[in-house]
């Protein structure tokens, strides 16, 4: 089998582009500490460990599995003319869904939210910016392929975001 992205765009996946985002979800909180404190029986079943069940776990596939059949789908639909522009493009609707996907999972908004993700966005930026050749995204011909990478985008995340 052939991975879809090279090395170095996992590496960067799993590493630069998404630690802070993680940092984020670490950060959120139902509610403050002085409620939880007040009404400890409504929090009991979280000491348990049983916060992940089946039925999350299977929303979470299921996110997942749509979110990554229709970028792949739409990225072969919408440029079929290079695999090199497939690669990068696809990694970049990736990116900017994970991001858009922590923005809308967490529950409070703090100001530390909006630095790590906008933090997130900047080192993607700066790496894309030095790294050309690594993500093949000057191949892009027109600003009709923008709209097409946002468009996926929309494809991909909107109708989550909608059934949620």
């Amino acid at each position: 089998s052939i991975p879809f992205f090279n090395d170095m765009l996992m590496l960067g996946y799993t590493t630069v582009f998404t630690i802070l985002p993680v940092f984020c979800l670490v950060f959120d909180e139902d509610v403050d500490k002085e409620t939880a404190m007040k009404y400890p029986v409504l929090y009991k079943s979280l000491l348990k460990g049983r916060e992940l069940s089946a039925k999350t776990f299977l929303i979470w596939v299921t996110k997942a599995l749509y979110s990554g059949a229709t970028i792949i789908i739409f990225s072969i639909l919408w440029f079929e003319n290079s695999y090199l522009i497939l690669e990068s493009l696809s990694f970049s609707i990736l990116i900017i869904i994970e991001y858009v996907m922590t923005l809308t999972e967490i529950t409070k908004l703090h100001l530390m939210s909006i630095l790590t993700t906008l933090g997130s966005l900047v080192v993607y930026l700066v790496i894309w910016l030095a790294l050309p050749e690594l993500f093949g995204l000057h191949r892009m011909d027109s600003w009709m392929d923008t709209l097409r990478l946002l468009g996926i985008a929309c494809i991909s995340y909107v109708p989550i975001l909608i059934i949620q």
